[in-house]
Parts: C-alpha cells; structure tokens; sequence
C-alpha cells in the first residue's frame, strides 16, 4: 500500500500536468483566433464565445500586401510576431500564465484600439472552446 508521501507526489504531479496543459490549451487557443481572424466578443469573461473579426480597411489590406505580409486580410497577421508571442509558462509547482511577451504596446492597441484603429478585435481571454478544452482536461484528470 502506497504511504501518504507517495500519493500526496502523485496528485501534486497530475494536478502540475493539468495546470500546464490548461495554460497550453488557452495560448493555442489565442494563437489560432489571430490565424484565423476570430475575436472574442468580451475578452474580459471567461468562456466567451468567438466571433470574426471586423474586416480590414481597403487602405490597410493594400499597405500589407506591399510589404508581403502572410494574410493581408486577417486582422493582426502580418509576419506571426504577435501570434508567436503569445506564450505559457510555469508559474510554480501548481500555477501556470499564458502571456504576450514583448511588446505590450501593440497587444495592448490589439485588444482595445487606438485613435487611429477604434475598433478593437480582441483575441486574449478565454474562448467558450478553450473553456471546454479545459473542463476535458480536468475531467480526465
């Protein structure tokens, strides 16, 4: 029979795997609504449903083309910088983040909007997918 030590190790392990694999499921999540030109329709809530994003403006479409971005119309793609910032780490034994890194200025223009760009198209949060990705996760766990 297994001591209290042992077990106490084995769900600390699995609640930690849990954790992290929650933190991933959400940074994918993120990362796929700027490939696919998705927002969130309020960020702030979790469990948001996901919508398309406002169209680009002619005038923007045509500066990206110019400088050979990935996908001219979808909003925030042009190079993958944003969508490869988005990351997921530890944070300790039982918490994890999922995070921008770098440069917060433009998530930040990104999620709320500028003068010159008022519509907002937000991405970061927790979509109603990636809320029941993390229920599966829980739930096997």
């Amino acid at each position: 029979m297994p001591n209290i030590d042992t077990l106490r190790e084995s769900v600390h392990a699995q609640m930690t795997r849990m954790v992290r694999e929650m933190a991933d499921a959400i940074k994918f999540d993120c990362r796929g609504m700027i490939e696919a030109g998705e927002q969130l329709t309020t960020p702030e809530m979790v469990g948001s449903p996901v919508m398309p994003a406002i169209p680009l403006a002619p005038s923007t479409i045509r500066r990206k083309e110019k400088i050979g971005a990935i996908s001219p119309s979808t909003p925030r793609l042009r190079f993958g910088e944003l969508e490869e910032s988005i990351m997921s780490g530890s944070l300790g034994e039982d918490s994890a983040f999922v995070a921008i890194e770098g440069d917060e200025l433009v998530a930040h223009f990104q999620q709320f909007g500028t003068s010159r760009m008022p519509a907002a198209r937000p991405f970061f949060g927790v979509s109603a997918e990636a809320k029941a990705e993390c229920d599966a996760i829980q739930a096997r766990t």
